[in-house]
Formats: C-alpha cells, structure tokens, sequence
C-alpha cells in the first residue's frame, strides 16, 4: 500500500494550481464504481465549498487499484491556494 501527494506549480513563486492525492492498493482489496465515487465527489465538493473542486479517478494498473483525488481551486480563484 502507499500514498503519495504531488502539489501542482505554474512557477517558483506562486502557490499550487493543483494537488494530486494517490493512495495505491494491492490489485483486487479495492472495489469502487462509479456511484459511489460520484457521490464522495459530491459529499467533498459541498464540504469544501465553491473555492474548491475535488475529481476522483480510479486507475487499475497491473498489481494496483489506485485511488487518485484531484483538488484545484475554482476557476475564479486560480492561483490563490
């Protein structure tokens, strides 16, 4: 298993544009369809509030099930995270 957090820069001097939260599972100890992740999109989304936009994927590779959230800000409120 693992985790990982990527923060997302336009330059040296600015804050994130995005983060990037992985969490990697062995092949088969996750099950996720897409009810349930549209609904943690929207369970998140209305925690966080309108600054904030949350996207889940799940990805499958070989021997992983990987989780990954995506949080951005709002497109009105780009480079102020």
């Amino acid at each position: 298993m693992g985790l990982t957090v990527q923060p997302l820069f336009r330059n040296n001097h600015s804050l994130p544009e995005m983060i990037i939260v992985e969490g990697w599972y062995p092949k088969g100890t996750i099950t996720i369809t897409d009810e349930p992740k549209r609904g943690i999109e929207i369970e998140s989304n209305k925690d966080l509030g309108p600054e904030y936009h949350i996207k889940l994927n799940h990805k499958k590779e070989p021997k992983w099930d990987i989780i990954e959230i995506l949080i951005t800000k709002s497109e009105k409120k780009r480079g102020c995270f």
